[in-house]
């Protein structure tokens, strides 16, 4: 009867060490007020002290499961101690108002020799986030405008205004009306007048550049423009914004992709990451496109949303391959805009396309072994009463 008791204490105590917290996350709760159904927003976390070269695998419970998912898939590959996660949330049509908890679990599994040969539960740790979403159907307009700015252009290109707007509402947020007016360099006064009700939004709970074009046809030379920018909350104005037109020909545009990542030795979910660079005269908008190769046969082309990127600025582009089969896989990735194409960079991933997360294999094995281990004490009691 004692070593049964020893058995079980010693098998919870191993279960229990997988739960074990090491690994950090910030922010630890995630709250997300005034909901609206069937939009789709995004919220971040970022999980810290991660063992190097390991693999986080993320589970989550709770009411809200359904509607929440990871856009870097369940299992991640980590080569660094820190890794961002993206929750996914959409809440669909027929669900009730109200508030709803879910929780996600985030365990850290180090891919060492050590954890190959099963001794993965003295080395698994663990955290938990909480994430409460409250479901309405009150639109809620507010945002606010952080900056705003005004690009160099040359001869015959449209004028470029660049918002970045924090968007606090749950809804798309964009601004009402803006009202140009150019000013000559010289002189001070007003040489044209423009107004504009056309602008990329940006979504909920997201802080994000809102951009709107002018088509002032004039001359090349400095100028300067004041912007009245009418919210649904306030007026914005900023005045005296310099910008210069340049003749034909003289900002070249041109766009650098740097570098090209994924994880290795990964299960069915490849998170690709390409960071641009602008390395131009001009602003630029590229989209990147990743071709997906396995055995020198294109398997899928996924082309990711364009993004503006400032002069000298770089800026990341993500997405997710979906893996349908194990085995070695090489991506081939550049940046298209402008009626150009950006250098190639390549990279490759191995895949094992693997059904079940080690730890599940882990936990079920420790299960079994009770199970028998107490069956086998109960054949010897019946025994023993004979």
């Amino acid at each position: 009867m004692k070593k049964k008791i020893i058995l079980i204490s010693f098998v919870y105590i191993l279960l229990l060490t997988t739960l074990v917290s090491s690994i950090g996350v910030t922010p630890p709760r995630i709250i997300v007020d005034n909901m609206l159904k069937e939009n789709l927003i995004e919220k971040s976390i970022k999980v810290i002290d991660i063992k190097e070269n390991s693999k986080l695998s993320i589970q989550i419970t709770g009411e809200g499961k359904d509607w929440i998912k990871i856009k870097e898939g369940n299992n991640v590959f980590v080569e660094d101690t820190e890794k961002e996660i993206t929750f996914q949330i959409k809440i669909p049509k027929e669900i009730p108002n109200g508030n709803y908890k879910s929780k996600v679990q985030i365990t850290n599994i180090p891919e060492t020799e050590e954890s190959k040969i099963g001794n993965t539960a003295s080395v698994i740790s663990g955290i938990m986030v909480k994430i409460t979403l409250e479901v309405s159907d009150e639109e809620i307009i507010k945002y606010n405008i952080r900056r705003v700015e005004i690009p160099d252009i040359e001869v015959g290109m449209p004028l470029t205004v660049v918002m970045d707007i924090d968007n606090q509402g749950n809804v798309l947020a964009k601004p009402k009306k803006i009202e140009l007016s150019i000013i000559n360099e010289k002189t001070k006064e007003e040489i044209k007048k423009f107004t504009s009700k056309e602008f990329t939004s940006v979504e909920p709970f997201k802080i994000d550049q809102s951009i709107t074009h002018f088509d002032i046809g004039l001359p090349e030379g400095l100028y300067f423009a004041n912007v009245e920018i009418q919210t649904e909350e306030e007026i914005v104005e900023e005045n005296e914004l310099p910008f210069n037109i340049f003749p034909k020909g003289t900002l070249n545009s041109s766009a650098e992709l740097i570098e090209l990542k994924t994880q290795d030795n990964i299960e069915n979910i490849a998170k690709i990451t390409a960071i641009i660079k602008n390395t131009g005269k001009i602003e630029v908008s590229p989209e990147v496109v990743f071709e997906i190769y396995k055995d020198e046969s294109l398997k899928e082309i996924i082309k990711t949303d364009s993004k503006y990127i400032q002069k000298n600025e770089e800026k990341e582009f993500e997405s997710i391959y979906n893996i349908k089969e194990k085995g070695k896989y090489t991506i081939r990735a550049y940046a298209e805009f402008s009626n150009k194409k950006s250098n190639i960079l390549e990279t490759t991933f191995t895949s094992t396309h693997s059904e079940i997360p080690i730890q599940n294999i882990i936990l079920i094995a420790l299960v079994v072994l009770l199970g028998g281990y107490i069956g086998y004490g109960k054949i010897k009691t019946k025994r023993r009463t004979k």
